[in-house]
């Protein structure tokens, strides 16, 4: 198990770097939608009161962030993630921003799990 989380960590680093380009711009999308999956794996791999007691803080900012990164950098204001063109992803962000102020509720990470697992490339 520890071999296949530092894989997973090693590849959240390269995407890490795909993602948080600039501008970003939506031909990131199947990045970003992979660095929310490995996300995802890397979440269900912490036991859950782990998870919710304090591990899951730093996961659920990096998924925030990601998802905010758009909004903040895209081409010529150019927001791509909303509610209307990217449900999915919009969603994400209004959970994952629930979480990073509090990571401690099992029925906000179990909706955010949901919805990246739905998200495709």
């Amino acid at each position: 198990m520890n071999d296949n989380l530092d894989t997973l960590r090693a590849s959240l680093r390269q995407l890490r770097q795909e993602v948080f380009t600039e501008p970003a711009a939506k031909t990131t999308r199947p990045a970003l939608v992979e660095y929310l999956h490995a996300h995802a794996t890397l979440a269900r791999s912490i036991p859950p009161a782990e998870l919710y007691a304090g591990q899951g803080d730093d996961i659920a900012a990096d998924i925030c962030g990601a998802l905010a990164w758009p909004g903040a950098e895209g081409v010529d204001g150019d927001d791509w993630i909303t509610a209307d063109s990217e449900p999915g992803l919009w969603r994400a962000l209004e959970l994952s921003s629930e979480l990073d102020i509090n990571s401690n509720n099992p029925a906000v990470w179990q909706e955010l799990l949901d919805v990246i697992d739905r998200l495709q490339s």
